[in-house]
């Protein structure tokens, strides 16, 4: 199994193969990803492999190693059935907090965006969706910490 991810994909993707006996799993980020995310990744099993200075390089470098591997690549933001995994975070929100206005997600290649949106807008039209990108997610916790 072999990915390109940011962070959040790599995470689930490394969970996953652990709960079936961590089968060969290799992960491919950029440069920049955050060290809280790789440690998550390879706290899981999953072989980390820094590729270039952002997601598109590493997306390039995981696809070529697909081929030359055989490996099997799976997608974090272009296969609708992992976008739909994702969506069941955006009900479980609608289900859990039906008046909620405002939805904050992180982002990285943006299939945990497309999921959680298309199913909490399907829902709800009118719910708005905030995306943050890692350091104003930290920030925003930080900001909550101290006022709360």
């Amino acid at each position: 199994m072999i990915t390109a991810s940011s962070g959040n994909h790599g995470t689930a993707l490394s969970y996953a193969a652990s709960l079936f006996g961590k089968p060969p799993i290799t992960i491919f980020v950029p440069d920049t990803a955050e060290p809280v995310k790789i440690n998550k990744i390879k706290s899981y099993g999953a072989q980390v492999v820094f590729a270039g200075e952002n997601y598109t390089k590493a997306l390039q470098k995981a696809l070529a190693y697909e081929k030359e591997s055989g490996g099997t690549y799976a997608h974090s933001h272009g296969d609708p059935l992992v976008i739909s995994g994702q969506g069941t975070i955006g009900i479980e929100i609608m289900e859990d907090l039906p008046d909620v206005e405002n939805i904050l997600i992180p982002v990285g290649g943006g299939g945990l965006l497309s999921g959680v949106a298309t199913a909490a807008k399907t829902i709800n039209s009118k719910v708005k969706i905030y995306v943050l990108k890692q350091r104003q997610l930290l920030e925003l916790i930080t900001l909550l910490k101290t006022t709360n």
